[in-house]
C-alpha cells in the first residue's frame, strides 16, 4: 500500500511541496504510480486507473459532468456528446486515477499531458451535428485559458458521486495530481474549474486565476450561456518556482 496521508495533512502547495523534498514520501508517490493504492478512510481507496477500468471510469465522468456541471446541463449535453472530448486516450491511462469503495469506482482524476489535446475531427454528419452542439463549450473553455511555457500535465476532468461529496476527496485527489506532478518533472499543472464549487476543490494547492462568467461570455455576437449565474476560471501552479 502507498501511504500518502502526508498529502491529506497538507493544506498548502509550499506545505506539499515541502514534504515532497521527503525523500519517503517521493518513494509513496512512486509507488502510487505503481499501481499500489491509498487507503484513505472509511474503506475509500485512491488508486491509479487500470486498463480494465478506463471505460467505466469516463462513462462515471460523463454520467457526473453532465448532470451537474451547469454549462452541461444548460446545452443538455448527452453522454455521448461529452465523451466526444480532445483527450488522448493512450496518454491518460498513465496519469489518471480513481477512487473506489469496494469494486465501485465512485470518484475519477483524469490527466494528461496538455500536448496531447487536440480538438477531434468529425468524420460522419452525426459527428459534426455533435460537435457543433458542444463547440461552444470547448470555446468557453479557450477563454479561461492561460499560455504557460514549458511542460504542462492537465486535469482534464475530475468527478465524484454526490453521496460522496462534501468529503474533502477533491481536494485530496487534486494535491495526489499535484504530487504527480511534481514527481514526473512537469513544470506546470493546469486545471479548468467549471464552476465555482470545482475552484474550490483544487485552490489549496493552486493560483486561482479570475473566474469568467458565464452569462458574460460571447461567440459569433451572441451569449449562449446568458441565463447562467456561475462562473469558470483556470487554476494553475508553477510545480518549478523557488
Amino acid at each position: 500500500m502507498a501511504d500518502l496521508n502526508w498529502i491529506v495533512d497538507s493544506l498548502t502547495w509550499e506545505d506539499l511541496k515541502q514534504r515532497l523534498q521527503d525523500p519517503q514520501n517521493v518513494e509513496e508517490v512512486k509507488k502510487f504510480l505503481s499501481g499500489e493504492p491509498f487507503n484513505y478512510i472509511e474503506g475509500i481507496q485512491f488508486q491509479m486507473l487500470p486498463s480494465e477500468l478506463a471505460s467505466q471510469a469516463l462513462d462515471l465522468t460523463a454520467e457526473i459532468h453532465t448532470q451537474k456541471i451547469p454549462i452541461n446541463r444548460f446545452l443538455n449535453v448527452s453522454k455521448e456528446q461529452f465523451l466526444m472530448q480532445p483527450i488522448d486516450k493512450t496518454d491518460f491511462m498513465t496519469k489518471s486515477f480513481i477512487i473506489k469503495v469496494g469494486e465501485e469506482i465512485i470518484g475519477t482524476f483524469i490527466t494528461c499531458d496538455k500536448e496531447t489535446i487536440e480538438l477531434p475531427k468529425p468524420q460522419t454528419e452525426e459527428e459534426t451535428q455533435l460537435f457543433m452542439k458542444v463547440k461552444p463549450v470547448w470555446k468557453f473553455i479557450e477563454t479561461c485559458k492561460v499560455e504557460l511555457k514549458g511542460r504542462v500535465l492537465y486535469g482534464y476532468f475530475d468527478a465524484v458521486k454526490e453521496e460522496y461529496s462534501r468529503r474533502g476527496l477533491g481536494r485530496i485527489g487534486n494535491g495526489i495530481r499535484v504530487a504527480l506532478g511534481y514527481y514526473l518533472g512537469y513544470d506546470y499543472i493546469a486545471r479548468l474549474a467549471n464552476n465555482s464549487s470545482s475552484a474550490k476543490c483544487a485552490s489549496a494547492y493552486m493560483e486561482t486565476y479570475p473566474p469568467v462568467q458565464f452569462s458574460s461570455f460571447e461567440i459569433n455576437g451572441q451569449k449562449p450561456f446568458e441565463e447562467l449565474d456561475d462562473s469558470a476560471c483556470f487554476q494553475v501552479t508553477n510545480l518549478r518556482s523557488e
